[in-house]
């Protein structure tokens, strides 16, 4: 093991990323073996066109500067070179008449598996195996040091849409879009490195590592001769526990269930509470690094001090709420070499999967057994989705699992993650498991609910407490389950009132807040989940304003976090309206953002500059600053949200900035509700708008607003001073001129009015587009009256909702 100074030296003189070092210096240690051979198989079946395969998958390479990355010693000190015009070749091996092709083209991957790539030429190997008339299998075995498995998923997807492309003859934008350099991350990463979030992340850390964690006791409780050779064993779920997994996982987050049961398991087995579990994290945050094939993956310590009381949901939600701290804080860039004992076990799951069907070939990606487990038990999930139950692996490094000890791990591992997903509930390793004790008392029983309102299913005695003072604090008979309670939120009187009243009669602590516009079973399910002891669970804000750092000034927004502790990973921006709508539709939009928190999407919703509480006036709004700030917001909720995609709504004048976000941030969908679709005729309707009102109000009109309508000078509308250069951007600007800034598209209208026509004609030709037109009871009578009545209308929110669940 290198010491720190040693690796802050290579560091510093080398042009790796700490990444890459640690990796080189790994490779050092151990030569001879395969350490770094990071491998995956694509199955094809169809009619194949080999050379046209070959050549798309040349043209990745040659895009790609990682691919042709080379590592060279100079003084001792490694860098990175990036090759140039080098030739290199795809085998393509012909399997069809042997006996038992599928075999004998397994027995060859894995021989090559077993030779170490080199580092200082290309670093991977490719060949195309024929395994019959239109069976093909790609073997693609890459140097770990310039990839990881989502670099190896973005090549797969890019050499089979080029594939796709050239055999149909038409253009495809993702495979001619070239990936972004990597070259670019690493110096993105060098400059990070000395920010304010450098030096946050290594306080963390250091916080976080002070205190060494015990060896792990089976490591050498076996005796047997050190070879390093390693054997695969897995079992399949039933039928039982594969839907029990699937109903706790979209709460509690597949991840973290497995890891929980995989620490209990560690516990058991080693009789060591305190725990390190190294946890492979994607690491790719900004919306470029989704698609950019490179080496961005951390593996983080995870450390946990296990309860012998907890049960699968109660470790389910001390995992995530670790892991949410984990995310907000870079591991690589703020440590060295990490000490063995912070990496003792490794856990990784695969679970995502590669499947492209085209010109009669379908495509199917799995990985191949890794070789770099060393001293180490690995978990590995493999998720097949529709197509079979999730496999589960465990890799066990023979000189600590020799034999029948091996067989004898991976089914108790088996039986305890049968009986977690039985009795979730219970104590994980308690020897005589009963149900745990609930955090609350029930209360006294309530009179009967009305058949109006159902009654709670019988044992949630959450939610009859709930009930109970609800219909006190409310003054009513009955409370629905449904009912999104307390809509005033925040500190209201009373919220503050059932807060204390929780506490005192039941010992429960929640925060005002917490009651926001939720529903009345959210907030049940929400107290279940967790634990009165648990502070630091309760203390997360489910709003968290925020200042976002601009040009010139700040950005006011606001990130709804889900009410379940796992989002879903797909976050929502919200581009909102301005002016007097702003105002109209203000407490709807917080509802909007609030029920998508409670359906688990991550929501931003921001105030445009010279907005709300953002830097500026009326005097400094201008559509192409808009659109700018909403960027921002969704840069930020990529970074800071564990989302991978992103719907952009916008609503009336919203519009632009949506637009023009959703395609500088490769949102997958734009949904746009009442969309100003042509500024001169709602700066028409704007002056309309502003004529009755002074009618109405009997107030003299602005002497700016006698100059004709195409006056440059600044006008007063509604109340609002308008400069002259913003109505001028506004009167030229019309969603016809924008072309379909997304995949999924979405238009919603439930406005009547000229100008809110359908979508442009250039639209009209994508697949993906949704129209829907309501009929609401309380649409928009004229500007600046969005609602009359219901905060947000149930048909606008069902139908947001389920274009969501489309996309997501």
């Amino acid at each position: 093991m290198q010491s720190e100074a040693e690796f802050e030296r290579l560091r510093r003189a080398s042009n790796l990323t700490r990444r890459q070092l640690r990796a080189w210096i790994g490779h050092h240690a151990r030569p001879e073996l395969p350490l770094w051979n990071l491998a995956v198989k694509i199955s094809l079946d169809g009619p194949l066109d080999a050379k046209r395969w070959i050549h798309s998958f040349q043209k990745v390479v040659t895009a790609s500067d990682a691919l042709r990355s080379c590592f060279r010693e100079q003084d001792g000190v490694p860098h990175r070179h990036v090759l140039e015009g080098q030739a290199f070749e795809v085998a393509q091996i012909d399997f069809q008449n042997q006996p038992h092709a599928a075999e004998a083209a397994e027995d060859w991957m894995r021989h090559q598996l077993d030779t170490p790539l080199v580092f200082d030429g290309l670093p991977f190997r490719a060949a195309l195996l024929q395994l019959g008339a239109n069976r093909w299998v790609w073997f693609f075995n890459v140097l770990h040091l310039v990839a990881d498995g989502v670099a190896l998923q973005v090549v797969a997807e890019q050499v089979f849409d080029g594939y796709v492309a050239d055999a149909i003859d038409r253009v495809c934008p993702k495979a001619l879009q070239p990936p972004v350099p990597f070259a670019e991350f690493v110096d993105r990463e060098r400059m990070v490195k000395e920010g304010p979030r450098a030096e946050a992340a290594r306080n963390y850390w250091h916080q976080q590592l002070a205190k060494p964690v015990p060896m792990a006791g089976f490591y050498g409780r076996k005796k047997a001769p050190t070879e390093l050779r390693f054997q695969r064993l897995g079992f399949d779920l039933n039928s039982t526990s594969q839907s029990q997994l699937e109903e706790l996982s979209a709460t509690y987050g597949q991840q973290n269930l497995l890891l929980a049961t995989f620490a209990a398991f560690l516990t058991k087995t080693t009789g060591e509470s305190s725990l390190s579990i190294a946890v492979p994290l994607h690491n790719r945050r900004r919306h470029d690094e989704k698609r950019m094939i490179g080496l961005l993956m951390d593996v983080v310590p995870l450390r946990l001090s296990w309860q012998r009381s907890w049960s699968l949901l109660e470790a389910s939600v001390e995992i995530g709420r670790h892991l949410r701290q984990i995310m907000r804080h870079d591991y690589s860039e703020s440590q060295g070499m990490p000490n063995s004992h912070d990496l003792a076990f490794l856990f990784n799951a695969h679970n995502h999967q590669f499947r492209r069907s085209g010109c009669s070939v379908q495509a199917e990606q799995s990985w191949l057994p890794p070789s770099n487990i060393v001293e180490t038990l690995a978990l590995q999930i493999t998720d097949f989705g529709n197509r079979g139950r999730p496999f589960f692996e465990l890799d066990l490094d023979n000189t600590v699992f020799p034999g029948s000890a091996a067989q004898e791990t991976v089914d108790a591992f088996h039986q305890l993650l049968r009986h977690a997903l039985s009795h979730p509930e219970q104590a994980l390793l308690h020897k005589k498991r009963t149900t745990c004790t609930p955090i609350v008392t029930p209360p006294s029983p309530s009179p009967s609910p009305s058949p109006s309102a159902p009654a709670p299913d019988a044992g949630h005695a959450t939610e009859l407490i709930l009930l109970d003072i609800c219909s006190e604090v409310l003054e009513v008979a009955t409370v629905r389950r449904d009912q999104h309670f307390l809509e005033l939120g925040g500190n209201s009187l009373q919220a503050i009132l059932v807060t204390t009243l929780l506490e005192e009669r039941y010992g429960i602590h929640m925060r005002p807040e917490e009651l926001f516009v939720r529903k009345l079973e959210a907030i049940a399910i929400f107290l279940d989940a967790t634990t009165k002891q648990d502070s630091a669970l309760l203390s997360q804000p489910l709003v968290e304003p925020l200042f976002i750092p601009k040009v010139g000034g700040q950005l006011f927004a606001s990130i709804h976090s889900p009410t379940t502790l796992l989002a879903k990973p797909h976050g929502v921006l919200l581009c909102g309206p301005v002016g007097r709508e702003a105002h109209s539709s203000h407490r709807a939009w917080i509802n909007l953002a609030q029920q998508l928190a409670d359906a688990g999407y991550p929501t931003m919703r921001f105030d445009p500059s010279g907005c709300g509480d953002s830097s500026g006036d009326e005097q400094h709004w201008s559509l192409k600053t808009w659109v700018d700030d909403a960027e921002a917001a969704g840069l930020h909720l990529l970074a800071n949200a564990k989302v991978d995609n992103l719907t952009v709504i916008g609503l009336r004048l919203g519009t632009p900035a949506a637009v023009g976000a959703a395609r500088r941030l490769g949102a997958k969908q734009l949904l746009l509700w009442n969309p100003v679709s042509n500024g001169s005729q709602h700066l028409q309707e704007l002056r309309d708008a502003d004529t009755t009102w002074r009618q109405q109000e009997r107030l003299a009109r602005a002497p700016s607003n006698q100059r004709g309508k195409h006056s440059k000078q600044s006008q007063e509308l509604l109340g609002f001073s308008l400069s002259g250069a913003f109505l001028d951007e506004l009167r030229k600007w019309s969603i016809d001129q924008e072309f379909p800034p997304a995949p999924h598209l979405a238009w919603i209208n439930n406005d009547a009015r000229e100008c809110s026509a359908g979508p442009p004609r250039s639209w009209m030709t994508q697949a993906s587009l949704q129209q829907h037109n309501l009929q609401l009871q309380s649409a928009w009578s004229s500007i600046g009256a969005l609602f009359d009545g219901d905060p947000l209308p149930n048909d606008v929110a069902s139908t947001i909702f389920s274009i969501l669940e489309e996309v997501a």
